[in-house]
């Protein structure tokens, strides 16, 4: 409780690493108590998996994407001009690929 601050060991996860081709070897004891063991974690919107790996995080983005190519579609075949379907286009899908 340094700095009169307290973790809330509900809403706390311990990620669990592994290098790739190796069995996960999971100890007994957690390092900080209460917490719950989990194989991915999001991280300032990254999702990383156990062996830090990307494929969650492409899935996810790749989806989000999708949708969103898909409502550009709706909105021109009711009529959106070509400009207006850029400007959101690139306010949606491309920011969300950078």
């Amino acid at each position: 409780m340094r700095n009169n601050l307290c973790l809330n060991p509900n809403k706390t996860r311990e990620p669990i690493v592994v290098r790739k081709g190796q069995k996960s070897i999971i100890s007994p004891s957690l390092i900080i108590p209460g917490t719950s063991r989990v194989s991915s974690i999001r991280v300032l919107g990254v999702t990383v998996i156990s062996d830090l790996g990307m494929e969650q995080h492409l899935d996810e983005v790749l989806a989000t994407c999708a949708s969103s190519t898909y409502a550009l579609r709706v909105l021109r075949s009711h009529g959106l001009p070509p400009f207006a379907t850029h400007k959101v286009a690139r306010m949606t899908t491309v920011s969300s690929l950078m």
